[in-house]
């Protein structure tokens, strides 16, 4: 959910609170599909998404519905540097030195 906000917005975001709702065991090493979408942008103060889990035959095996609040941009390129190693080539976001 939080790259659903990113993608969305190109702000990145925290999680402020999480809703999950477990339907039935997902199958150990069974393919999994993931999807998300921003659901509501509050003036750039929250984030409003929702995401579901399905197995391979389209079965719901969980949902959630979450908040996120966005970073203040000076925390932005730290949090991308432990999530994705090198930052260059993001446009218009400088690696901390």
């Amino acid at each position: 959910m939080v790259w659903a906000c990113a993608v969305s917005t190109r702000r990145f975001s925290f999680c402020a609170e999480l809703t999950t709702r477990f339907h039935q065991p997902a199958q150990p090493d069974a393919p999994l599909t993931v999807t998300s979408e921003l659901l509501e942008n509050r003036r750039n103060r929250v984030f409003e998404a929702k995401a579901e889990i399905r197995d391979a035959e389209g079965q719901l095996i969980a949902e959630a519905t979450g908040k996120y609040r966005p970073l203040m941009n000076t925390m932005t390129p730290g949090m991308l540097q432990d999530v994705v190693g090198d930052i260059s080539w993001i446009e218009g976001i400088e690696p901390n030195a």
